[in-house]
């Protein structure tokens, strides 16, 4: 199939595996006010769900840091 400049091929949406950062995690900040929410993510989603997850995760480890909530990060 030739394609021309205007023309692109979809892109393939790979899954990221998250058990391994999800226990690590937890491992290591056990008391984390995040530590649910980051077990309610699902085990493995694409790169563009990621994103968007760990921007929500950040900012609620700003949030946590800024009001030394719990945790110890």
């Amino acid at each position: 199939m030739k394609m021309n400049n205007s023309q692109t091929l979809p892109l393939r949406r790979e899954q990221i595996e998250l058990l391994t950062l999800k226990s690590n995690f937890i491992t290591k900040f056990p008391n984390s006010p995040i530590t649910q929410t980051l077990l309610n993510l699902p085990d493995t989603m694409d790169a563009e769900e990621l994103i968007g997850a760990v921007a929500v995760l950040l900012d609620l480890l700003d949030r946590e840091r800024n009001n030394n909530i719990g945790g110890g990060i």
